[in-house]
């Protein structure tokens, strides 16, 4: 059986996949695609894991892409391919 408790709602919060935080010595951190598509580290505050995503209370405002696959080996400033995210089962583009 699985439980699932509602601790708190946050309206307007910022999720972002699971997979895009990292943690380094500084602490936790994404790569943020800036208008020139290159990528830019930015420190941010996690918080609640929803499912497979995960809140950012700060670091990160909504509507800014954030890296989400391949970015164990990418570093500040370098140029980054946008690949449109996958169209989740039964979605239509």
């Amino acid at each position: 059986m699985k439980v699932r408790l509602v601790l708190e709602i946050i309206p307007q919060a910022v999720l972002v996949p699971a997979t895009a935080p990292q943690i380094s010595a500084m602490g936790p951190y994404v790569f943020v695609v800036d208008a020139q598509s290159r990528s830019e580290m930015r420190p941010v505050k996690v918080g609640q894991r929803q499912g497979d995503r995960i809140v950012i209370e700060s670091g990160v405002s909504a509507g800014e892409m954030v890296v989400t696959s391949a970015n164990f080996a990418l570093q500040p400033k370098k140029l980054v391919q946008v690949v449109p995210p996958a169209p989740a089962l039964g979605e239509q583009r």
